[in-house]
């Protein structure tokens, strides 16, 4: 039987914001010591099952039922800014953005020491094993509903979770994107 600390999250949520540190190891690097592209694919992944796992959805692979389902990714788009590098700790974001019937938006944003390492977007959904889409079932929406970040009803936007260079959360609330500092340069967006 598992205890409560095996069926826990790793991370932490900062409002809607899940957070989940990742040390850089030499196996997620190249010869040169920065990270190798595609691993932050699965930090982003690490990133998600802990978000749903933190939301208190325990299986992204729900087998034993009568028709076999499984969260799998129909979308998903990188850009990437700046590299991580061999020891750094880098902080995966994660926060829902949308949910539908079959679907559930994610913006993803990997920092390190306050710097936009990658933005990802990503469109999530649930097939059957012969791939067939299914519904997100209503035990699942429930859960995930509180966290889901509207942005047509809610101010907080992707990038206004900036983490501060010492460590800590802080939370800055924007009129409009162009006004937000970018992390990476220290000044405000609208400014370049």
């Amino acid at each position: 039987m598992r205890t409560m600390a095996e069926l826990a999250g790793a991370g932490r949520f900062d409002g809607k914001v899940h957070i989940l540190p990742v040390r850089i190891y030499y196996e997620d690097t190249d010869l040169s010591g920065i990270v190798y592209h595609a691993n932050y694919l699965r930090y982003m992944e690490r990133g998600r099952s802990e978000f749903f796992r933190s939301a208190g959805i325990k299986r992204l692979a729900m087998l034993e039922q009568h028709e076999a389902t499984a969260w799998t990714l129909r979308r998903i788009s990188l850009a990437y800014m700046r590299p991580a590098r061999l020891d750094d700790l880098i902080e995966v974001h994660t926060r829902a953005t949308s949910l539908t019937g079959a679907r559930m938006m994610a913006d993803q944003k990997i920092y390190c020491g306050g710097q936009l390492l990658t933005h990802g977007e990503v469109e999530a959904c649930i097939i059957t094993l012969d791939g067939k889409p299914r519904r997100i079932p209503a035990d699942i929406r429930e859960k995930l509903q509180p966290f889901v970040m509207n942005e047509k009803t809610e101010r907080t936007s992707a990038t206004d979770v900036i983490p501060a260079k010492a460590g800590t959360q802080h939370l800055q609330t924007a009129k409009n994107s162009q006004d937000i500092d970018d992390p990476c340069s220290g000044s405000p967006l609208s400014q370049r």
